[in-house]
């Protein structure tokens, strides 16, 4: 700053981990991210009408009320046991998340331990906190002989919650390693379902059989809050 040059850098995705931060250097800007007060939200609609809401950036609309749903490990053997504890419940055949597009699979539904984190996957999918898992897993088990589920597209909703302005779940986390007395990240700023630039040239997943391209995308991360608090900074 001595030159008036800011140097600013993402604390790092390595979170909720402590002492995870990379970005530690007494002279750098250091990024945490945190969400808004806007949501991603998808809706998974059961046959009994009951809805549960998970995170994704889904674009797709399936086409049809509703659709048989299979647990992965009863679906295929090529869902290993690993596989089939993270993707729990199928709209289809299901062969790990790599190979979901390629079995046939109409859709997925996993299970994940937070909601601030938005994946895009390349067919109709979401992801589902432990709670709404369970609700999942009951209907699945308990309820009815021909379970039937829809993924529904995503859509934006604003959180008007109190605390829904929190420091990411994926953020890298403080005390710094080398000099605890330097408190790091110095500050977090918005990186959670942020619309970004995106390179037309690229997929928009790393799914090779995903087809589509966009410059614009969904984002989430430090690299996505760095550029806030960059911005910020030079107005000041």
């Amino acid at each position: 700053m001595e030159k008036g040059i800011l140097t600013s850098n993402s604390a790092g995705n390595n979170g909720p981990r402590a002492s995870t931060v990379t970005s530690v250097a007494p002279w750098l800007l250091t990024v945490a991210a945190s969400t808004t007060d806007r949501r991603m939200i998808d809706k998974v609609v059961l046959g009994n009408g009951t809805t549960v809401v998970g995170a994704s950036v889904n674009s797709f609309q399936m086409t049809g009320t509703s659709f048989p749903l299979i647990y992965g490990k009863d679906a295929t053997t090529q869902c290993l046991e690993f596989d089939a504890r993270k993707l729990c419940y199928v709209t289809s055949h299901m062969a790990g998340i790599d190979g979901v597009y390629q079995s046939g699979s109409l859709g997925s539904i996993l299970r994940v331990g937070w909601d601030d984190d938005l994946p895009i996957f390349a067919l109709p999918a979401t992801t589902l906190s432990d709670k709404e898992y369970n609700m999942i897993k009951s209907y699945y088990m308990n309820s009815t002989k021909d379970p039937q589920v829809n993924i529904l597209k995503s859509e934006a909703e604003r959180d008007a919650a109190a605390d829904s302005t929190i420091v990411a779940s994926f953020s890298s986390r403080g005390p710094n390693q080398i000099l605890p007395e330097i408190i790091k990240p110095d500050i977090s700023a918005p990186g959670v379902a942020i619309l970004a630039a995106y390179s037309p040239i690229a997929s928009i997943t790393d799914n090779p059989e995903d087809k589509r391209h966009v410059n614009y995308s969904i984002l989430s991360g430090t690299s996505m809050s760095c550029p806030h608090a960059t911005g910020a900074t030079a107005y000041v």
